[in-house]
């Protein structure tokens, strides 16, 4: 059910005549991050600059596999005139003599344009005071939310640092949840290779041309009951007695397949070899690490380019993979755990892929188990010589002999292809006869998630064909249903500065229910894909700026947007360095920070907010994840952890100051790998939660010493200004901290003393029912009783009555085992666990602490930039130290041709 908003100007407001003028740093701009993200892909950013130059033509005589060409209903009205959200502001915040000695142009709470007047100006205390109103009234709301969307045990990076391959199958298999399996039609109903005639196969199983991979020659060696069985089978063996075995045999009949099948009806420039990459390294994203699936099909096309390691195959240019097992080993969750490896790896290196399937075959059996943004799902078994012509459909199919589309592939992004590389791109947006196309910005994504399931979100810059050539950002994502989608969340925040600004949107009609089997609809929450088109934002926060002042004002302004939204029931979870950016270099007040990716944002409107609580764990970056989130998800909390609140994200971002404090230069540049400051963020960015919370926390303690050091190295490096805004914010988060621990600590106690009563309780009924069983057995009878059904029963009891006293007996006698577990009350919140840290007016006063620490920053270095700026950098130190080792290296040289010589020497005597 495509979908659009172009022309609407009620949803996109503002005509050509009020267009807001274009900024000068547009040139600059870069593209966002999703949630939960996880780890990102960083793409080519040194041609990603958003220049306004449209792309030049491509090479001569360039390799060009066919490419779409423009639809008929092409639109050509310039993007911008077909409307776009307004960035009026309504907002002027006044902190008082707090920001004394910052000018008014420069203060980030009062809109000079609107409000002339004075900080003190009694319209910017009115709009202080409505601003507090509202977030105290959000805050009500969002204190009855007793649970919220689980983060995943697991990290999001390309590949889980410093896990095997196995432990990253396992991890991923959590993540990916349950996999149902698909009814018995499926394989049918998704019509695999729909271009061949059943006849066409059965025939040529009939022919002497498959004899060499299938006939009734190979039925000689078999069993009895085999022969019985069939007339014809494949050259495998019945039974396998180790998996290489089958290699060869495999390989064989899968060429045959498509060599047949397949290679006839390749077009130019497209191409399909099955590989067989056993023995062979398939480079993952990092760079470092590998893995080797049985087989794999190589690819040209479109979509495909050669590997980043100069190697013939790799996992950006394969459709598929395959891999065989003995029969006896062909069990689900090993088959997911080791199949969702190759599936991420391919994923991450093919940023236009929907879905991703993969066959497990064995002497036997074959099966599917295709991943996609809903987690995984399982094909029935298909046997091999029970149904041939099925299982030649399914490897017609992970060939991709047909269009792209049906192997996986968004074929609204294609490549031209140069010499085995991507070498241009264009982007089709919008429904079928209104799309319009754009040329990409390099040749991969400016960002792009590594998790399977989930937003999965891609961000792509492009400048505009036939129009304005003005750059943008479009931003492809998955929405699970009933969540908001992130189009609406924008719609609704349109007139809050310092928050991404859309200009256009598209209900793709594609849903992960497409491509699942109906019978498991049930099974799994389905996801709607979504196109956005964003003004390009300002340059990333982590390498794009120049000096502190910069940082402080784009850090203060996404603060105040954070308290708008909030006070709009709408709380953004994700805050990281990839989701915060610049403003344009002259930038407006307001403008100086761009808070991007709501698409994993929480809609806590108790009317129009989100229908449902997701229990589907969404991922997060370790390294800005709070403390208290990360002491849930390492299993110090009680039961489901509290709703992430923004008491969290304020935490979030201290988190980030600490990234750029210590990974940074105040003059943007990257600290030295070997630089001390590294230190206080090591480890931060594990994929343990445990590990990740164990170096967090030696920052927090106050006996390690750390924030002391930390400050100081702030203080030496960035200035005293920052030093004292990074001890102040310190200990705001720590006593955030404290107060969340004594919360939980006192609830936790809570929870046991009821343990404790339940306990005695039992015992007690126990001790009852046991004095009056002995007085019926004193008695010397028994007790004739009325059954329900009219019927005497024996015994002074019924069967139903029975059946309860035994289990209460056996609920006590466990309790009552030294080491059986011991029954635990399911928590259930009346209300937030932490609403007492949310009550009359506190949520204000939070933000406005927080946002005080910048303001305070800033106009003490604007005030005395000598004392409180960062001291001059030496600019040459790279080279001293690069003169240094030359000189070490001469030294060394000359001190081995003197041994030599004198060796040489004393040979010569001797």
């Amino acid at each position: 059910m495509p979908s659009n908003n172009r022309g609407r100007k009620s949803t996109n407001a503002g005509s050509k005549s009020k267009q807001k003028p274009k900024a000068k740093g547009k040139a600059k701009a870069q593209a966002t991050e999703e949630a939960g993200a996880p780890t990102i892909a960083d793409g080519d950013k040194a041609s990603f600059s958003f220049s306004m130059s449209t792309p030049g033509p491509a090479p001569t005589n360039p390799v060009t596999p066919p490419q779409r060409a423009p639809p008929t209903g092409y639109d050509a009205t310039p993007t911008r005139l077909r409307g776009k959200p307004s960035t009026t502001s309504a907002f002027v915040f006044n902190l008082g003599a707090s920001t004394s000695g910052v000018a008014q142009d420069e203060n980030p709470f009062v809109d000079s344009s609107s409000h002339p007047g004075p900080p003190g100006h009694a319209d910017s205390n009115r709009s202080l005071q409505d601003l507090s109103q509202l977030a105290s009234l959000a805050s009500d709301n969002f204190k009855t939310l007793t649970t919220s969307t689980p983060y995943a045990t697991h990290g999001a990076a390309s590949t889980m640092k410093g896990q095997t391959s196995k432990i990253e199958g396992e991890t991923l298999a959590k993540s990916i949840g349950f996999a149902p399996t698909s009814g018995p039609l499926f394989l049918r109903q998704q019509k695999f290779a729909q271009g061949i005639q059943t006849e066409a196969i059965e025939s040529w199983l009939r022919s002497t041309e498959s004899d060499g991979v299938y006939g009734a020659a190979w039925l000689v060696d078999k069993s009895d009951k085999t022969k019985a069985s069939f007339d014809v089978v494949w050259n495998l063996p019945e039974v396998a007695s180790e998996e290489k075995q089958l290699y060869p045999l495999l390989e064989k009949i899968i060429t045959a397949i498509s060599d047949k099948f397949v290679q006839p009806h390749l077009g130019p420039g497209i191409s399909r070899k099955l590989k067989d990459t056993h023995k062979e390294s398939l480079t993952h994203m990092d760079g470092e690490t590998s893995t080797s699936p049985d087989f794999a099909v190589q690819a040209t096309g479109p979509s495909f380019e050669l590997p980043y390691d100069g190697k013939e195959t790799g996992y950006t240019n394969i459709t598929a993979v395959f891999d065989a097992k003995r029969d006896k080993n062909m069990i689900g969750i090993g088959i997911l755990r080791q199949m969702g490896v190759y599936a991420r790896q391919i994923f991450a290196q093919q940023p236009n892929r929907i879905f991703v399937r993969c066959m497990v075959l064995s002497e036997k059996r074959a099966q599917i188990v295709q991943f996609d943004r809903a987690g995984a799902q399982y094909s029935q078994f298909v046997s091999l010589n029970k149904e041939p012509e099925m299982f030649v459909r399914m490897v017609i199919e992970l060939f991709g002999g047909g269009s792209e589309r049906s192997i996986g592939f968004d074929d609204s992004i294609s490549w031209i292809i140069v010499d085995g590389k991507k070498d241009s791109g264009t982007l089709t947006f919008g429904p079928p006869g209104k799309e319009i196309i754009y040329d990409l910005i390099g040749t991969r994504p400016v960002s792009h998630s590594f998790d399977i399931r989930g937003c999965a979100t891609t961000i792509w810059g492009v400048t505009e064909r036939g129009g304005t050539g003005e750059s943008f950002i479009v931003k492809d994502s998955w929405t699970e249903n009933g969540r908001t989608m992130e189009h609406k969340l924008l719609e609704m925040m349109k007139d809050v500065k310092g928050v991404s600004k859309m200009v256009d949107f598209h209900l793709r009609d594609i849903k992960t229910s497409d491509f699942r089997c109906a019978t498991t609809v049930n099974l799994f929450t389905d996801r709607q894909a979504s196109r956005l088109i964003m003004e390009a934002h300002g340059r990333s926060i982590e390498d794009g700026f120049s000096d502190p002042v910069e940082v402080l004002h784009a850090l203060s302004d996404i603060l105040v947007a954070h308290f708008q939204v909030y006070g709009k029931n709408i709380l953004h979870r994700n805050i990281t360095n990839k989701t915060v950016f610049l403003g344009s270099l002259d930038a407006p007040v307001g403008f100086r920070g761009v808070l991007t990716g709501f698409e994993g944002a929480l809609n806590f409107h108790p009317k129009s907010g989100d229908t449902t609580i997701s229990k589907e764990a969404r991922l997060g970056t370790r390294f800005f994840q709070s403390y208290m989130i990360l002491r849930f998800l390492s299993g110090l909390g009680v039961g489901e952890a509290p709703p992430h609140d923004h008491m969290d994200d304020l935490e979030c971002v201290f988190n980030l100051v600490c990234f750029l404090f210590f990974t940074r230069r105040p003059d943007g540049k990257p600290r030295d790998k070997k630089d001390k400051a590294r230190n206080m963020v090591r480890g931060w960015d594990s994929d343990s939660p445990e590990d990740a919370l164990a170096f967090k926390s030696a920052l927090f303690n106050p006996a390690s010493g750390q924030k002391e050091a930390a400050i100081k190295l702030v203080s030496q490096s960035w200035g005293m200004a920052c030093g004292a805004l990074f001890k102040a914010f310190w200990e705001w988060v720590y006593g955030i901290q404290q107060r969340k621990g004594e919360i939980l600590r006192r609830y936790m106690e809570e929870q046991e003393i009821e343990q404790a009563m339940m306990i005695t309780e039992l015992k007690r009924r126990m001790k009852g029912k046991n004095s009056q069983q002995n007085g019926v057995g004193e008695q010397g009878g028994c007790v004739a009783t009325s059954r329900p059904d009219g019927e005497i029963e024996e015994g002074g009891k019924n069967s139903a009555a029975d059946e309860d006293e035994e289990d209460g007996e056996d609920e006590v006698f466990a309790v009552l085992q030294p080491n059986a577990p011991v029954p635990r009350k399911e928590v259930a919140f009346k209300k937030g666990l932490f609403a007492p840290l949310m009550e009359n007016g506190m949520v204000a006063d939070h933000y406005i602490r927080v946002i005080h620490f910048f303001i305070t920053a800033i106009a003490k270095i604007q005030v005395c930039p000598a004392q409180n700026g960062p001291p001059a950098i030496d600019t040459d130190r790279p080279l001293k130290r690069k003169r240094e080792a030359d000189q070490l290296a001469e030294l060394k040289e000359v001190v081995a041709n003197t041994c030599k010589k004198f060796r040489r020497s004393a040979e010569e005597a001797a």
